[in-house]
């Protein structure tokens, strides 16, 4: 029998593990005029790809994360709920988002 305990929640999108919780915790996410930032300042990425979908699974956009903060244009994207993912060399996230 082992010791390791594993904890697990929903993220809306499946199950996640406690360090994907705690890589999510460390980046912020935001909006400003038509413009979704992603800063992973806390979280020491420096290299991997920033994709949003459609909840259909349609690749919207996807960049190569080349820098601690991000930049999305959403110029052109209608309204709605999207899923931003993000992967690195920490692992894949994805966060559910809303555009208005």
């Amino acid at each position: 029998m082992s010791d390791q305990m594993i904890l697990t929640a929903d993220s809306g999108i499946g199950p996640v593990n406690i360090n994907e919780i705690s890589l999510l915790e460390k980046i912020s996410i935001y909006f400003l005029d038509k413009v979704l930032f992603v800063d992973f300042k806390n979280a020491n990425i420096n290299t991997g790809l920033l994709s949003l979908f459609s909840m259909t699974g349609q690749e919207i956009k996807s960049i190569p994360v080349n820098s601690t903060k991000m930049e999305i244009e959403l110029n052109g994207i209608k309204s709605g709920n999207y899923l931003l993912n993000i992967q690195s060399e920490e692992g894949i996230i994805a966060k559910d988002i809303s555009i208005e």
